[in-house]
């Protein structure tokens, strides 16, 4: 027996270790002798107790080989999902702000979905839900700003509900929207197509939010879009999500405290993420992306003051698996009708994998016959990141094929989380 790859540890406050199980999830506490013993790899000097406390929370395995293939089963299950399917739809390419961080930049159009369109989405679902009989689907619109196309959302809302009561299958209609265009009139719309909750992006106190997600005139969004929380999160579970970089992290507790004395932080999930670089069509994000490790610190900093105001840390950006955008079940339609790997390789020639009418293409072909995790059989971070993000392997690499590899972001940030989480 021998002691897993898969595992990463900190020292506690109390001097003792808390251990990791990057696979399993599991975290243990153990003492400095037990620490050490796991260091040097010395199984023989274990007590019989803490040797099966380890086995028990899969510390200590058979051997490497098995418990890689046992990393590399869990993967290929997930990447050949076929009892559930992911649809990302793009119900416009239209969008009323201007971000500074869009990564549709340069590629946004007037482009909506249509009743043609409609219906071959329509038409390609009822052929996947008879060919595959899934046990679960899950619909995410996507924009641009979804809401600018309502009757996209509702059209297809019915036509999944129909094929749930037909095929016995159970379904999520979620939403990726700015929040400023809700009303008492278009929640209403929503609740009744059945979309049952909404992200919304905040990413600051008022001027810092309003100078990177303004109007396309100019005008700010900040208070439309946090009076529509406030409003709407009785209708609809929101998650409100904030895009952090160079230019706003120090400025986030702030908005921390104004979603705190709103009692927001009860009422709406709450979560940092790290804005990333993008195709060449947008220098914001590839000027301000924290990539050097002491500006990776910010997120450490960040959630450090997110738990004294006992807002609850949520790991998105740490505990991620296999990018769901490999799984054969997980599709981005366009507003185009064209099949993506990722909503944020739209536009892409090499990320397109087929369209509604003629399926799939050599692209698809290639992405099920690769494993990116492939080179990555010792890393402990392999659970996790299992060859990391599709859209910043293509960014950095040109290939969305290759692996994006974080593991020096991963060794700086991982279990200063979980000792934040958890201490």
């Amino acid at each position: 027996m021998v002691f897993t790859y898969y595992c990463d540890k900190i020292k506690n406050d109390n001097g003792e270790w808390l251990v990791f199980n990057v696979f399993s999830g599991k975290l243990i506490c153990v003492s400095n002798e037990v620490h050490e013993n796991i260091i040097a790899g010395n199984l023989d000097k274990l007590k019989d107790e803490e040797k099966a406390i380890l086995i028990k929370n899969g510390f200590v395995v058979n051997s490497h080989e098995d418990d890689f293939k046992r990393v590399e089963e869990k993967l290929l299950k997930m990447k050949y999902c076929d009892d559930s399917l992911t649809v990302t739809i793009l119900t416009n390419m239209d969008c009323n702000l201007g971000c500074k961080y869009c990564h549709e930049n340069g590629l946004k159009d007037f482009k909506y979905l249509k009743k043609g369109e409609i219906s071959k989405i329509n038409k390609w679902l009822t052929s996947q839900v008879e060919t595959n009989h899934y046990k679960s689907i899950t619909i995410y619109f996507y924009g641009g700003e979804p809401t600018l196309n309502l009757e996209a959302i509702e059209e297809i809302s019915v036509h999944v509900g129909a094929l749930a009561e037909k095929h016995g299958f159970t379904y999520n209609l979620s939403m990726s929207t700015n929040g400023t265009l809700l009303n008492d009139k278009i929640v209403n719309r929503l609740v009744n197509a059945k979309v049952c909750d909404i992200q919304i992006t905040l990413d600051g106190p008022r001027e810092v939010h309003d100078f990177r997600k303004p109007f396309l005139d100019g005008g700010g969004s900040f208070d439309i879009i946090f009076n529509n929380i406030k409003m709407y999160y009785k209708f609809l579970d929101i998650t409100i999500r904030v895009n952090v970089d160079k230019n706003n992290y120090d400025r986030i507790p702030e908005l921390m405290d104004t979603i705190v004395k709103n009692d927001l932080h009860n009422k709406a999930y709450f979560y940092l993420d790290l804005i990333s670089s993008t195709h060449k069509k947008n220098d914001y994000c590839n000027n301000y992306v924290l990539t050097t490790k002491k500006e990776m610190q910010s997120i450490v900093f960040l959630w450090e003051e997110q738990k004294k105001r006992g807002i609850p840390l949520h790991g998105k950006n740490v505990i991620e698996g296999l990018c769901g955008n490999l799984s054969k079940s997980n599709v981005t339609i366009a507003a185009s009708g064209e099949f993506y790997i990722c909503p944020g390789l739209c536009g892409i020639k090499d990320a397109c994998f087929g369209d509604i009418v003629k399926g799939y293409n050599s692209v698809f072909d290639k992405m099920m016959e690769t494993n990116v995790w492939e080179n990555c059989k010792v890393c402990k971070y392999l659970p996790m990141c299992a060859g990391g993000c599709r859209a910043q392997a293509y960014m950095k690499s040109g290939s969305c094929f290759s692996c994006y590899c974080k593991k020096d972001y991963y060794e700086d940030v991982v279990m200063k989380y979980i000792k934040c989480k958890y201490e």
